[in-house]
């Protein structure tokens, strides 16, 4: 399996998402692991209606997410997978899914968060989430589309008010 996008964007499946980050990484397969996801039938029949014929789309809960990317069935596949939040990046990641980059694109701002960037908003928690999946040797990349420049994550570790 080529593992050709690993996103965290609150939004989930959205027209960015479909529009720029599909095409640049040519993925064939889109994943969304979400634990809440699976029990909402509209919005994830609303995301799937989204998603052109020739792309397929699952949603898992996250740890079975891990499991079922590391199965024969995705070898062949380039796939895209789609996080809400930075704590379930580090949850997949601590499940047994390598990956080795990790990228930031719409994470909304509400308290007690603060912008880092123009469309990333991070807490405490998500701080303590990516630096541990840094840590692991994971690069953090803030871009909200293909073609933006993403800020070195020191940076963002350097603006941001709390200790980690």
């Amino acid at each position: 399996m080529a593992l050709v996008l690993v996103r965290v964007d609150c939004r989930l499946i959205h027209a960015q998402i479909l529009e720029s980050w599909i095409p640049q990484t040519r993925s064939d397969y889109l994943v969304v692991a979400n634990d809440q996801i699976i029990y909402n039938d509209l919005r994830r029949d609303i995301m799937t209606l989204a998603v052109p014929p020739e792309i397929e789309v699952a949603f898992l809960p996250v740890e079975e997410a891990a499991w079922e990317l590391g199965q024969v069935r995705y070898f062949n596949r380039r796939v895209a997978l789609l996080l809400a939040n930075c704590p379930d990046a580090l949850r997949i990641y601590q499940a047994g899914l390598n990956f080795k980059r990790l990228n930031l694109g719409n994470l909304s701002f509400s308290p007690p968060k603060t912008q880092v960037t123009g469309s990333v908003a991070l807490d405490e928690r998500d701080m303590v989430s990516l630096c541990k999946l840094e840590a692991g040797g994971v690069l953090i990349d803030l871009r909200n589309n293909p073609s933006d420049v993403s800020p070195p994550f020191s940076e963002v570790c350097a603006c941001f008010p709390t200790s980690t």
